[in-house]
């Protein structure tokens, strides 16, 4: 049963188990620019390969969408978020669920 072959064995495990990376990760930035154009690289990966990779990166920067206007060629209705709400109506306040015990410390986890 505790096989990781087993298909079911990421259903019997908790969600939080289940979800995240398999290893460490660290930030690796692909520019000189503080706090832009990063993205994350496994920890385990052995030193060359490293640097071959974020050289790799580096080299491709320009082929990474940061942001979308640099999505040319996408339809801004696929990329755009909008709530479906009637303007003429007024917004209603949803009422407070209450739940038993059990449900409720679950939420809560």
């Amino acid at each position: 049963m505790g096989d990781e072959r087993d298909p079911l064995a990421a259903k019997k495990m908790k969600v939080d188990e289940c979800m995240g990376p398999i290893e460490e990760v660290k930030t690796i930035k692909l520019t000189q620019q503080p706090g832009r154009r990063t993205t994350k690289i496994g920890t385990l990966l052995d030193a060359q390969i490293e640097k071959t990779l974020v050289a790799f990166l580096q080299e491709n920067i320009s082929a990474f969408a940061w942001d979308t206007a640099y999505m040319c060629g996408i339809d801004p209705e696929i990329m755009v978020h909008r709530l479906n709400v009637d303007s003429s109506m007024r917004p209603v306040k949803q009422k407070k669920r209450i739940f038993e015990s059990e449900r409720s410390r679950a939420i809560k986890e």
